[in-house]
């Protein structure tokens, strides 16, 4: 069992504070946007590109990973703050 460990992200704003976790994620990964009510772009591809989510959304959202095989994928978060890429662990 993994255990959940809060990633704190700072971007090109340093007024963007965002939370993702757990990584690595087993079931379901969090994503918590610190700037109340500012539309966020959410993307997960696997590394040959295939998209695996595609959504909008303000302040908090949740991705349910249960279905996705494991490996590395990547989280891409857009929004008028800046463009933001990080990398995903599926156990």
């Amino acid at each position: 069992m993994s255990e959940s460990v809060a990633v704190i992200v700072t971007g090109l704003n340093p007024d963007v504070v965002m939370s993702l976790y757990p990584n690595p994620v087993m079931d379901e990964l969090s994503i918590e946007w610190g700037i109340a009510n500012e539309i966020v772009h959410v993307s997960l591809t696997n590394l040959i590109g295939d998209e695996m989510t595609n959504a909008t959304f303000r302040n908090n959202v949740s991705i349910n990973m249960n279905n996705y095989t494991s490996g590395i994928y990547l989280l891409k978060l857009t929004s008028g703050s800046g463009i933001f890429i990080r990398k995903i662990i599926k156990l």
